[in-house]
């Protein structure tokens, strides 16, 4: 993910883009794997925060499969329990 300063005053990393709370289902198809079924947390035109139990890996890459949209290239940066983030390989305008 893109950010415009590591931290903000109170320690909190600052996202550049805005991001759009969702709840809804999708898939996810790492390079390695099947489609897995994954819920979407958010969303911005950079990235996206995903949940599964499924274990994946940093820097991973990987298919984004939304509802009546074409599959989404994108590379996992990051992950803090069951939850992941993944940065868009092209951002989405």
């Amino acid at each position: 993910m893109s950010f415009v300063n590591p931290h903000s005053s109170n320690g909190e990393r600052r996202r550049q883009h805005a991001r759009l709370s969702v709840s809804t289902s999708a898939e996810l198809r790492p390079r390695t794997l099947r489609k897995i079924k994954i819920s979407v947390i958010d969303i911005s035109v950079a990235g996206f925060r995903i949940n599964t139990l499924s274990p994946l890996h940093i820097g991973e890459d990987v298919y984004l499969h939304l509802p009546s949209i074409a599959p989404l290239k994108g590379t996992l940066r990051w992950k803090t329990g069951d939850q992941y983030g993944g940065e868009f390989a092209t951002p989405l305008h």
